[in-house]
């Protein structure tokens, strides 16, 4: 049986008469609510819509709803053995294990791998081991006995590798400490032989010993110990970084100093112990820079090293001499020339504190430590002057909320030039304050590796 539209229509027109909720009040005794009745009322528009609306009335055929399609169902692919009938025992076997042993596995591995590693992304027991290691007083070979005790290193000397080239890495490395001079001072110190004799894990020993060689451009004499040994490089300058933070944690000054100088020296191969600035430059050996000291100090009477600005600095008539008295070509002394061109050399300008949008200084007041500095390229002549609004520390307007929230934008320097470290390395500086008292760090290390002002054109 149907009914026309018209009939429709006015079946509709007396049921709002009487069920309308605004026209019908509850009866208790037939248990009808407010709720009860609001409901029907949804009934009765959504039926007169399915039977008027031909796109309601569409999905109502479709999908079963006014509506339309409501849900959206997936199914499992699952082998027949588990679906056919009798199978059930298998199923229980299935999702037993799934749900007792792959499962457990899988959040026992995430978890033991989250536990594992620290923040710095080293080994716990690495850390543990270096923090055993940890002093009040420590110099640079001290950080570097540190570092050798983790156990990332078992990554390269695993297996054979952990003997493999030991005794002669070990003799090749103590001819070299005892042939060295104390003016060289190139090679392990007395205390840090003894404590590669003291080793007894063979990983730690040749570990310690490889450190040491790679900081002392030790020449192996063999492939497979040169290539271990610019492996282990980046491992070791890793864990330092790792160390810093158990030493900034701790806040003496001296560990701090200590680590930050090995890293210098692990990017640069040179001997904690030496410190000579001018074998960051190619071609000079500790020989040619000890005669071309002895010659500078004749002159001008300074017990200090001579540094790459100095060298840069002298006039190029006098720079030639100088370096080739000592034994060193033109031709390579124009490759080191180049060089100490691209090595980066920051020059403060001015330091100062103050105290940011007050009017009055309070014990309470932040205050701000202000560095103006920048990058100068050593043997640069046309350096631009510093003016006075260079120096100058403006802060926005105190309601300048848009240029406060403002970043300025950031110039990165060059890369560092460190060719026997297997890896890049941008250069980064460090300012702290330290209380010269306590021997402690007053305020913990601020590092930036970029300029908020691009650096002027190198001389050609």
């Amino acid at each position: 049986m149907s009914a026309s539209e018209k009939q429709i229509n006015s079946r509709y027109r007396k049921l709002s008469v009487t069920m309308h909720p605004d026209k019908r009040q509850p009866n208790p005794a037939l248990n009808e609510t407010v709720e009860s009745i609001n409901d029907a009322w949804v009934e009765i528009v959504k039926a007169y819509k399915a039977l008027t609306d031909e796109e309601i009335r569409n999905n109502y055929i479709q999908y079963g709803n006014p509506d339309g399609k409501q849900s959206t169902s997936f199914g499992i692919a699952l082998p027949s053995i588990l679906v056919a009938e009798g199978s059930g025992k298998y199923v229980l076997v299935f999702y037993g294990a799934l749900l007792g042993i792959g499962l457990p596995w899988l959040v026992g591995k995430w978890w033991y791998g989250m536990q594992k590693m620290t923040r710095e992304r080293v080994l716990v027991t690495s850390a543990g081991n270096m923090f055993t290691e940890y002093r009040e007083r420590m110099d640079d070979s001290d950080v570097v006995n540190a570092v050798s005790s983790a156990l990332e290193y078992r990554d390269v000397l695993h297996g054979t590798k952990e003997h493999s080239g030991l005794g002669k890495l070990e003799k090749l490395l103590l001819q070299a400490s005892e042939a060295s001079t104390e003016d060289e001072n190139s090679a392990m110190k007395p205390k840090d032989r003894k404590r590669l004799e003291d080793l007894d894990d063979p990983v730690r020993r040749k570990t310690f010993a490889m450190v040491w060689a790679y900081l002392t451009r030790l020449d192996l004499d063999d492939r497979t110990l040169e290539a271990e040994k610019y492996e282990l490089a980046p491992t070791a300058l890793q864990l330092n970084e790792a160390f810093l933070s158990i030493c900034l944690a701790y806040g003496f000054t001296a560990p701090v100093l200590s680590s930050y100088r090995l890293s210098q020296s692990l990017v640069q191969a040179i001997p904690p112990t030496q410190r000579l600035p001018l074998m960051q430059l190619p071609h000079f050996t500790p020989s040619i820079i000890r005669d071309l000291e002895q010659k500078t100090t004749a002159n001008n009477g300074s017990k200090d090293h001579m540094t790459i600005q100095s060298l840069m600095a002298l006039p190029t008539e006098q720079r030639q001499a100088l370096v080739q008295a000592a034994g060193l070509t033109n031709d390579r002394l124009k490759i080191a020339e180049n060089v100490a061109r691209q090595l980066p050399y920051l020059r403060v300008e001015k330091a100062f504190f103050k105290v940011q949008g007050e009017k009055f200084i309070i014990p309470s007041s932040l205050v701000q430590f202000v560095v103006k500095a920048r990058f100068i390229p050593p043997g640069s002549t046309n350096v631009p002057p510093v003016t006075d609004e260079d120096l100058k520390d403006v802060d926005p307007a105190e309601g300048d909320i848009q240029a406060q929230k403002q970043e300025q934008e950031q110039h990165p320097v060059p890369l560092a030039h460190a060719p026997y470290l297997a890896r890049e390395r941008v250069p980064r500086w460090h300012i702290f304050l330290h209380d010269t008292r306590q021997g402690k760090i007053a305020v913990p290390p601020f590092t930036f590796s970029a300029f908020d002002k691009q650096s002027f054109e190198l001389d050609s």
